[in-house]
């Protein structure tokens, strides 16, 4: 883990020793020579520390940066960029953001914690990253489920009203009775077809009997009766069939969306409950070797 003692050499580890007539701290190994205002960062630290507490992210991210400018491995500095990268007070809070469904984080703040991490201290920031970026996956499935689950939500309902709107299209008798104008449509053609084989039928027989006459009348009688419903069909029934037509396309259409919809939340909802499960472990564990990491700190520098 990389070394926090306070007031040792940048530059080789040595103890530094202080000259208080110059205000300097002389490195008795190197030779190399600080100024008071160089080891700022140790209120820096506490400062950092306290403006998380306060929920003052960008504050707390402009202290620990002060500390990387000088020690760009300083374990500590990089942690709470790492804190304040995801907006957490400290570790603890990780457990309970696990379940947030607005998690986000600063991919900047991430990404130059494990740039400027050592090689020791590496594995642990890269870590930290991973579990920010499952659980910001997380939070998108959560969101995309919910803003895809109303979205289906409002296909069903269109899909509801445009039922409503074709039932308004049957026909009722008095007695409430409603026809399709589908049927209606076919009965009324069949039964135009079946009165011109009549028609002709008579015809037929009136020509038989001789009566030329009377079988011209019937015939051009019939005609324009068969006209005359074959008109008022294709007026008055054949546009709700067409109208009827429409809607069953267009509910079509959305049943086909309402299904793919429903294909996707089931896809997400699998992904989600993965990546809960697995988040749940991770983040319970890397908690405790969080707090073991920092208890070996204090140890180390008590």
């Amino acid at each position: 883990m990389s070394n926090i003692k306070k007031h040792q050499c940048p530059s080789c580890g040595g103890n530094l020793s202080i000259d208080n007539d110059k205000q300097l701290y002389h490195c008795t190994f190197c030779g190399s020579t600080y100024d008071y205002e160089y080891f700022r960062e140790e209120q820096m630290h506490e400062m950092g520390a306290t403006y998380l507490l306060r929920k003052e992210f960008q504050a707390a991210a402009d202290a620990y940066k002060f500390i990387l400018s000088k020690d760009p491995h300083d374990f500590l500095a990089l942690r709470g960029l790492m804190l304040a990268a995801a907006r957490l007070k400290n570790m603890d809070e990780l457990v309970r953001r696990n379940k947030n469904k607005d998690f986000s984080y600063n991919r900047q703040f991430v990404s130059d914690a494990v740039e400027g991490a050592s090689e020791e201290d590496k594995e642990y920031f890269e870590d930290l990253g991973k579990l920010y970026s499952d659980l910001k996956r997380l939070s998108d499935c959560t969101g995309e489920i919910e803003t895809l689950g109303k979205a289906r939500r409002k296909t069903e309902e269109a899909i509801h009203n445009n039922e409503k709107t074709r039932n308004e299209y049957y026909f009722k008798d008095r007695y409430s009775i409603e026809y399709a104008p589908h049927s209606v449509f076919m009965i009324v053609g069949l039964a135009n077809i079946i009165f011109i084989l009549l028609t002709f039928i008579c015809a037929v027989i009136l020509c038989t009997k001789g009566d030329g006459h009377l079988a011209f009348v019937v015939a051009l009688f019939c005609v324009l009766a068969n006209i005359a419903i074959a008109v008022l069909n294709f007026k008055l029934v054949y546009p709700r069939v067409k109208k009827i037509n429409e809607i069953d396309a267009a509910n079509g259409e959305l049943y086909s969306e309402s299904e793919k919809t429903a294909g996707k939340i089931k896809e997400l909802k699998e992904e989600s409950d993965r990546l809960a499960t697995e988040l749940n472990v991770s983040v319970s564990e890397f908690v405790k070797k969080d707090k073991l990491i920092m208890r070996d700190l204090e140890q180390a520098g008590s």
